[in-house]
């Protein structure tokens, strides 16, 4: 976008006159564009994707109210809501979203300087500090009233729903994908179908304990990537928990499921070779470790999950990779230098990840035991 661009919507919030505005290539749903305002200050301007959130005003809604508390909570503690807390930026007429002359939804947020997101782990000690973050995260909103938060995508994190997708997909073979390999068993693509086909029972795990009422509904992230963390660049400290558009009601498992999924493989869900694919137990205690020292009152059914979420969020991630290859990439679309079984690829990896969780099962109960032992002597002042 032109400056001139930039400079008519940026008008509309309450923000002093910009000098200069330019793109962030970075992330893969909304357009984003760092804006650099007087006196150095620093903004973050974005476009809501609307065909992945389609009620942006909810949204917004969600993120305002989130916010809200979570800058009541942080200033309980001391702390700086300044650096701690993602903050949208109100509109002249009070609002935290313009609408411009195509029908696009704009927001803005202050840019948390000396800070910064990664993409990949570099160390088991800051994976305990993500977790660390998506944990305090957790707490801070603990007593938050869950009522008053939309579902931003429904039915995002409903395996049983992602089952029946998949299985409608295969029913359907809309690309032809499997009509290509009739009659061989032994194909790849045969055999990620049918390991997935027979993970049903599992996959109902999360959504069950929700209606039994055994996994208590909470405010989750349901996203929780460690690229949603901001590392203070002084301290190396996780400070705040950003992209906040997923943000609504679920179990807790969901988080701490999908950060273990997507932060303990080492190599990757685009790994060229899916023997690389493992999960790695030293990253899954650091994490652990640091998401249940601030985690409070976790009941005996979200303690049984810590094992096997990661497993089960692995498994509908890969469903929906499959599932999307079979109905012809038409929701991870493929970029220009992307093969055409890429998405493929991506979920014969989610597969071996699954299996990998499988066979360490035994130790993550045990790790996940260690860190509940660590956690009741420190709250019982009795820690080392």
């Amino acid at each position: 976008m032109k400056k001139e661009e930039l400079e008519a919507l940026t008008k509309e919030f309450l923000i002093r006159k910009i000098k200069a505005g330019k793109p962030i290539t970075t992330g893969n749903i909304n357009s984003t564009y760092l804006i650099e305002g007087e006196q150095e200050k620093k903004y973050i301007l974005q476009r809501i994707n609307k065909t992945v959130f389609t009620k942006p005003e909810e949204v917004m809604q969600n993120i305002r109210r989130v916010s809200r508390y979570l800058e009541r909570q942080v200033l309980q503690e001391g702390g700086d809501p300044s650096r701690e807390v993602l903050h949208p930026i109100s509109t002249l007429n009070g609002t935290s979203f313009v609408i411009d002359e195509n029908g696009e939804y704009w927001r803005m947020y202050d840019c948390i300087e000396g800070a910064r997101t990664y993409d990949t782990i570099d160390s088991p000690e800051t994976f305990y500090k993500v977790g660390k973050a998506f944990g305090r995260f957790q707490n801070r909103l603990s007593e938050f009233p869950i009522e008053t938060l939309h579902e931003a995508i429904p039915d995002f994190h409903n395996t049983p729903k992602r089952f029946t997708d998949f299985e409608l997909a295969i029913l359907a073979d809309k690309a032809g994908r499997l009509q290509a390999i009739k009659g061989n068993k032994n194909a790849p693509l045969k055999q990620a179908i049918d390991y997935l086909l027979s993970q049903k029972e599992d996959c109902r795990y999360i959504v069950l304990g929700k209606k039994t009422g055994s996994l208590p509904v909470r405010v989750t992230h349901n996203d929780t990537k460690i690229n949603n963390v901001m590392i203070d660049d002084k301290t190396g400290e996780a400070i705040c928990v950003i992209d906040l558009d997923t943000v609504g009601p679920d179990s807790i498992l969901v988080d701490y499921g999908d950060a273990i999924r997507s932060g303990c493989n080492k190599a990757g869900e685009e790994a060229e070779h899916a023997e690389d694919v493992k999960m790695d137990l030293e990253l899954y205690r650091a994490f652990t470790q640091g998401f249940m020292q601030e985690v409070k009152d976790l009941n005996s059914k979200e303690i049984e999950g810590l094992v096997i979420a990661p497993r089960i969020i692995t498994i509908e991630q890969g469903m929906r990779f499959l599932t999307d290859y079979l109905n012809g990439d038409t929701y991870f679309k493929l970029k220009p230098n992307q093969p055409a079984d890429f998405n493929f690829t991506r979920a014969i990896n989610q597969i071996q990840l699954a299996k990998d969780m499988k066979q360490k099962e035994e130790q993550m109960k045990h790790i996940v035991k260690e860190m509940l032992q660590e956690k009741e002597l420190k709250d019982d002042g009795l820690e080392r």
